[in-house]
């Protein structure tokens, strides 16, 4: 990662290349907060564009899917949620919308599929489902989802057709939950996962574990995902320098 610092501060434009000058990220830092447009890159295609202003997300957020196509559009005000959130199929499709204020989901969330059918609408007050309008299979077909009524009683939920949770409501209040569902992998997070310590503490931890065979040197890039307890897990070599380094 590169970029200039000004007394001990991140300021103008930072990113981070391969050894190719092929761009991974890129944005602007002003006294150390990003600001503007940030743009991440995967084989040399957008992947994402944030705004951030004052260190904080801001504006429209957008994700795209390698084919080109919007994988999600986001809006955010001084870093929270606030306005529409849909999420987008590689054919163009739309999956889900929602809108949010401060954080909190308002109104319905619908979901569809891949042929603009829907599959559930949910209508939620203060953040938390409140009524089921719509649950249907992946053929339309109305599917069970509880007594669930009034922000009160059991609501279940599927996925791929298979039951992955059943959630007792009393007046909004979750009381029990069961969850199986797989967790979905993202590119863009409500939260994006940080070392602690920031960059950083980032950079001496690494500098103080990596250790290097003696008269090599070069360059590994590596893929890998961070789990939802930040653990990280299927890394694999991207591009390597030589077996001993690798």
């Amino acid at each position: 990662m590169s970029g200039q610092y000004s007394q001990d501060k991140k300021e103008g434009l930072w990113r981070q290349t391969s050894l190719t000058g092929d761009v991974f990220f890129q944005g602007n830092y002003i006294q150390n907060k990003k600001n503007g447009a940030w743009k991440y890159f995967y084989n040399q295609k957008p992947q994402c564009v944030l705004y951030y202003k004052d260190g904080k997300r801001d504006s429209l957020q957008q994700s795209f899917y390698e084919n080109g196509k919007i994988q999600s559009i986001e809006n955010y005000s001084s870093g929270l949620k606030n306005g529409s959130f849909k999420l987008f199929y590689d054919n163009g499709n739309l999956s889900s919308e929602m809108v949010y204020r401060n954080d909190t989901i308002i109104g319905n969330h619908i979901t569809y599929d891949k042929v603009n059918i829907i599959k559930t609408n949910i209508e939620y007050r203060n953040g938390t489902p409140y009524n089921i309008i719509v649950m249907n299979d992946s053929l339309g077909h109305p599917i069970d989802f509880g007594n669930f009524k009034n922000g009160t009683g059991l609501l279940k939920t599927y996925f791929d057709g298979k039951k992955v949770s059943e959630v007792n409501y009393e007046n909004g209040i979750s009381t029990m939950h069961f969850d199986s569902k797989p967790r979905d992998i993202v590119v863009m997070a409500e939260k994006m996962p940080s070392f602690p310590g920031g960059d950083k503490g980032m950079m001496s931890f690494i500098k103080n574990c990596i250790k290097f065979p003696p008269d090599s040197y070069g360059t590994v890039y590596v893929t890998f995902k961070i789990t939802d307890v930040g653990d990280i897990s299927d890394i694999s070599i991207l591009r390597g320098a030589s077996h001993d380094i690798n």
